[in-house]
């Protein structure tokens, strides 16, 4: 985990394509959250726990 003024935060990545996803997954491990940058209620978040999804 890092840190930003002594707090710990969770290592994070911005996706601009789902062709990085991948990376994305090797860069912050699991598990992860997935979401949209910008949303306004009603839009769906996809957790995965293990490599593959459940």
């Amino acid at each position: 985990m890092e840190e930003i003024g002594g707090e710990p935060v969770p290592r994070s990545m911005i996706l601009t394509d789902m062709a990085q996803l991948d990376e994305a997954l090797e860069t912050v491990g699991l598990p992860a959250i997935i979401r949209p940058a910008y949303t306004l209620g009603g839009v769906p978040v996809a957790v995965w726990p293990t490599p593959q999804k459940n």
